[in-house]
């Protein structure tokens, strides 16, 4: 995840959260070992500001979301959960993503087929 951010290099990022201290994800139990994750969306003016995809989807850099989800994958994530949008009057999701209720402020990245690419730097 951290290559992702890195890559990106995008200074509005805004992390929800992953793990407890003692490495559940309580109350959720999809966010265990720091694997899963959630990412505030990000917004076009580039500000931190939270952002409701389905009712400001003018406001939504779908651009740099999709990005940022590409540099994912190149690190070894290929799952997504995110929430159907209306774009120009067509339905919308971001690649590699299944719509989930309560995903329209956030994007999951998915533990299920997680398979890490990285390469090992030794001095």
């Amino acid at each position: 995840m951290l290559g992702a951010v890195a890559e990106c290099g995008y200074t509005d990022f805004i992390f929800n959260g992953s793990t407890s201290a003692d490495g559940t994800g309580a109350p959720s139990v999809t966010h265990v070992n720091g694997v899963s994750f959630d990412f505030r969306y990000l917004r076009k003016d580039k500000t931190s500001n939270n952002i409701h995809i389905d009712i400001e989807p003018e406001a939504f850099d779908i651009v740099r979301e999709e990005k940022f989800i590409d540099a994912l994958v190149g690190f070894g994530y290929s799952k997504f959960y995110s929430y159907n949008i209306i774009i120009n009057k067509k339905k919308f999701i971001l690649k590699n993503s299944t719509h989930l209720a309560d995903h329209n402020h956030h994007l999951h990245i998915r533990r299920e087929g997680y398979n890490p690419k990285y390469k090992e730097i030794k001095e």
